[in-house]
């Protein structure tokens, strides 16, 4: 399951689409100040990535990423951020996302290069809590 959070911008929209058309189960989850909130539903939900408009984590900072990162439903997701246009400080962006161990894309491409960098990313082997667990 990938899952969009906000899912608001028409790019997402779009993003949402062209995954849907490529067999790709999509869900779209608002993005909440209620971090427990939001952790209830993407545990519900089990992602296999999360990804975000980059607009989004600007205009909340990174500090919601690492809330969120806290939650076990998503401690280990991957998580790929991307965004539709230009993008003030992407260096100082990009370098913050890596050091996070985040996936960044905000290169202008085609949402056929972005099916394939997901794809790419879900089709990764990763390990997840409950295998760990177990």
């Amino acid at each position: 399951m990938i899952v969009l959070l906000s899912g608001r911008s028409l790019f997402c929209q779009g993003l949402s689409v062209q995954l849907g058309l490529m067999n790709r189960p999509v869900a779209s989850v608002p993005l909440s100040s209620k971090i427990p909130q939001m952790s209830r539903t993407l545990h519900r939900l089990q992602p296999d990535l999360l990804i975000l408009d980059a607009l989004e984590v600007r205009a909340s900072g990174f500090l919601f990423i690492d809330a969120l990162r806290q939650e076990e439903a998503i401690a280990t997701c991957p998580i790929l951020i991307i965004a539709s246009g230009s993008f003030p400080d992407e260096a100082r962006f990009i370098a913050a996302a890596h050091a996070r161990g985040l996936h960044v894309m905000l290169e202008a491409v085609s949402f056929e290069e972005l099916v394939e960098r997901v794809e790419a990313i879900v089709d990764q082997p990763t390990p997840r809590l409950a295998a760990v667990a177990s």
